[in-house]
């Protein structure tokens, strides 16, 4: 397997996992929205604040995600990674 394969199956296996984790990012804003309503009072209801976080967090889990199936991928495959 070489580089560019390693790089392309991990970047459509990262994408196949945002796609199936997008559906949590709901569940995150909700929750990051119920804090802040706890912590500081009912004016967060209409913030922007939980969707900016809840996409940043959903966004660096794929980047993650991304990363270390590129790394398992080129660990896992012997001296032929560095073929070109």
């Amino acid at each position: 397997m070489t580089i560019k394969q390693c790089l392309l199956v991990a970047v459509l296996g990262g994408t196949l996992l945002f796609l199936l984790t997008f559906g949590y990012s709901v569940l995150v804003k909700e929750s990051i929205e119920s804090w802040l309503v706890y912590k500081h009072g009912p004016d967060w209801i209409s913030s922007p604040v939980p969707v900016i976080m809840a996409t940043f967090l959903v966004f660096a889990g794929h980047c993650l995600g991304v990363l270390l199936l590129a790394i398992v991928l080129m660990k896992t495959t012997k001296s032929e990674v560095l073929d070109p």
